[in-house]
């Protein structure tokens, strides 16, 4: 087990294993369920897979709406390229980016979970719903605003570039 986490990059642990093992988590604590047995390599590749398809909700779907409600401003993708081989530190902070959209995704994830154990008409602001809504709120605006330094760099790796030539 220790050879396999050795060769998984921190990026893969924190858009898919965290996420997955978060849902766990959630979901024991909140709704009671355990969704796996205690099996540790079981578990393991059940948090990834989960994290994975958590990351993916966030790559097709939160990401696109927020762009169609003007969350966040659309990236051009030959900019960031062009940017990023001038300032390096643009990939890392793009890949936080998106890991704030694979938290966001979790609690939409844990929401659709909520609403599904609890139904509409029984949501109030309980301990559960508060902490979803807290954290989903919480890493909506990070995103909006890592995305928004995201943005300012490339726009200022981009005129360095115009300023030299």
């Amino acid at each position: 087990m220790s050879k396999l986490l050795s060769k998984i990059s921190s990026y893969n642990i924190l858009n898919n294993l965290v996420p997955g093992f978060m849902y766990y988590y959630f979901m024991d604590i909140f709704f009671h369920i355990k969704l796996i047995s205690d099996d540790t390599v079981l578990k393991f590749f059940f948090f990834y897979f989960i994290g994975i398809c958590i990351s993916r909700i966030g790559s097709l779907i939160i990401e696109p709406i927020l762009k169609i409600i003007h969350f966040t401003i659309p990236f051009n993708h030959t900019n960031y390229i062009n940017a990023s081989m001038k300032d390096s530190k643009i990939e890392v902070l793009y890949e936080i980016n998106n890991s704030y959209r694979t938290i966001i995704a979790l609690f939409v994830f844990i929401l659709i979970s909520y609403i599904y154990n609890y139904g509409f008409t029984n949501i109030s602001f309980s301990y559960p719903f508060d902490i979803i809504l807290f954290g989903f709120i919480l890493f909506m605006f990070s995103y909006r605003k890592q995305s928004n330094y995201i943005h300012n760099r490339v726009s200022i790796a981009l005129q360095d570039e115009k300023t030299i030539s």
